[in-house]
């Protein structure tokens, strides 16, 4: 028996997609998952967002009181998955972007 795939196969139940974490990927999933709606056996209260975090990948898991909130969520992840990919690539080009980057937001928020 691999347990290893066993205890994946459990908590994909509870991020709500059955076998994800046996799938092979890496970097930020968002899934809407109907359980989120639902208070778990042996809770008092619902979980509105579950999130799932490994060395290389994440994942949310979202029900509809965080229909709203999710695009931001979503918007601001890009944002910084975007900002730390251009930082490891540790390039005078990329250096330049993240300067102007940061003069544009500097002016931008006064």
């Amino acid at each position: 028996m691999n347990f290893s795939i066993k205890t994946n196969e459990y908590y994909s139940k509870w991020i709500g997609l059955d076998g994800i974490l046996n799938e092979e990927f890496k970097g930020v999933k968002f899934i809407y998952s109907s359980e989120r709606n639902k208070i778990q056996n042996g809770y008092i209260q619902q979980f509105d967002i579950l999130i799932y975090y490994q060395s290389d990948r994440i994942i949310f898991s979202y029900g509809d009181k965080s229909l709203e909130q999710i695009d931001k969520v979503k918007q601001q992840i890009k944002r910084l998955v975007t900002l730390d990919y251009l930082k490891k690539k540790n390039t005078c080009n990329t250096m330049t972007f993240l300067l102007k980057t940061t003069q544009n937001a500097k002016i931008q928020n006064g």
